[in-house]
This record gives C-alpha cells, structure tokens and sequence, in this order.
C-alpha cells in the first residue's frame, strides 16, 4: 500500500506505541475494538511492513502487536509512524523516534570461521543477520538465531541469538600478515564487540629459541 492515501488521526484511545526501531514497530492496544484491525508501519508516507492484530479473547487482555520492517527503516530519530487500513487508504494512530538497542560480540574467528551473538534487546526473539567483513570487503551473511546454552546464562531472552559463518575456503594468510575481521548488524553500520578481529600469522620464519 505504498501509494495509499495517508490521514491522520489524534483520537485513537486504547492503541500504545512501546518500541520503535531500525527492525520493528510494537505495542499494544487495549480495547477490543481493535482485535483483528491490520496495522501498518509508516515512513514518509510508505508501509514499510504490517501486522494483523489477533482476534479477541473471552478473557479481556491487551493485544499486544509488532511490526517486523520489510524494507531497511530510516535513521535513528527519526519517527516511525502506526497506521491502521480505512477506507480510502491508511489512517496514522500515533507515532514514535525510532531508538534502537542493539548487542553482540564476536567470541571466535579464525581461518575458518567466525562465532559470535548479535540480539535486538527490544525483541531478541526476533532474530537479526549479521555481515561478515574481511579488510574491509563484505564476505558473506549469517543468521543470529543458533541456541547457547553460554548466552542462556547470561539471560533467557538471548538463548537463540548466536550465530556460525564459516569461510567458503580457510583463509590463506601470508606469513607475517595480518589481515582484520567485522562483523556488521545487516541494515546498520553498527559492529559488534570485538570487532575487527585481527588474523595473523605473526612469525615469518619459526622462532628457534636458544638454550
């Protein structure tokens, strides 16, 4: 709905904007009224993705909603805004600055491969892709969403949050050489911890150490 007429309106009770950022929208809406509505996620006029509120239940509890986003989202501050389909196109029920919070780390990278983790804290069940850069030029995508059974100590939440590239072939490095690994959260310019990593095969010739 790219091209849809876009309205606004101030008066939209029961309905909760909690979290924006670069991967989603989310939040809840309190009246019933809105079970099985579709929302919309919206920049500048543009769906950038959409939900379908569930159906109400016996029981009246908030019907809680996230917008995963389709298409690469703008800037941090900038707003996201929530829209519901009506007649005629989209009509916006609030706004939020989009504020993401990110978190990972490289733990492992050699010749060939590299391990690590990468979590959205606002929704870590949401998995997110990692780029895997080598001096400087990208080299392949990985998924964040392998169990740890080390990250489910650290919180629940980021059990599912790992992720494993492996080199298409180890790499070949000089000797004496040094060549500089990145990871990248896909969709930002953000490296995790203990990026670049640096590879190298320190000695040119074996050490021979004297008595």
């Amino acid at each position: 709905m790219g091209g849809s007429m876009v309205t606004e309106d101030r008066g939209a009770p029961g309905v909760a904007l909690l979290t924006a950022d670069r991967f989603h929208l989310g939040g809840e809406a309190t009246a019933a009224s809105w079970a099985g509505a579709r929302l919309h996620a919206v920049h500048e006029g543009r769906s950038l993705g959409q939900a379908v509120l569930p159906g109400a239940t016996p029981q009246p509890a908030p019907l809680r909603f996230r917008i995963p986003l389709a298409e690469p989202a703008p800037a941090e501050g900038t707003e996201l805004a929530l829209a519901v389909e009506a007649e005629g196109g989209l009509q916006v029920l609030a706004r939020r600055r989009i504020a993401t919070r990110l978190a990972g780390a490289i733990d492992r990278c050699s010749e060939s491969l590299v391990r690590g983790w990468a979590a959205n804290l606002a929704c870590p069940d949401l998995p997110l892709t990692v780029e895997i850069w080598l001096d400087g030029s990208p080299v392949g995508t990985a998924p964040a969403q392998r169990r740890r059974s080390d990250l489910e100590r650290i919180g629940k939440e980021l059990a599912g949050t790992g992720f494993l590239f492996k080199f298409p072939r180890p790499l070949q490095l000089p000797p004496g050489q040094a060549s500089e690994v990145t990871v990248r959260v896909q969709g930002t310019n953000i490296a995790l911890a203990h990026s670049p990593w640096v590879l190298s095969h320190r000695f040119a010739e074996l050490p021979v150490l004297g008595s």
